[in-house]
């Protein structure tokens, strides 16, 4: 991620509550890497190898999340407020 201020890396630490949809796409990387999870547990030893695979699969799910709420299109906004459509 490239950062074209200050304001914007500390942007990156507020809370950002997703829409229905970005929501939608969260749970969908959640449960595949939970299933990746699954592979990893079911076919690696005990080993210290193995929670480090565990981790990166962590790591991989939760940049993805941050990638759809930082950047998918923002819901269209009315004169009345935000938009109940996204």
């Amino acid at each position: 991620m490239y950062f074209r201020g200050l304001d914007e890396a500390l942007a990156t630490f507020d809370h950002h509550k997703p829409d229905e949809g970005q929501l939608f796409r969260i749970m969908r990387v959640r449960e595949a890497a939970k299933n990746f999870v699954r592979v990893i547990w079911e076919s690696s030893p005990n080993s210290p190898d193995r929670t480090c695979a565990i981790r990166y699969a962590h790591e991989a799910m939760m940049t993805a999340n941050k990638s759809i709420i930082l950047n998918s299109p923002k819901p269209l906004e009315t004169s009345d407020g935000p938009s109940e459509s996204a």
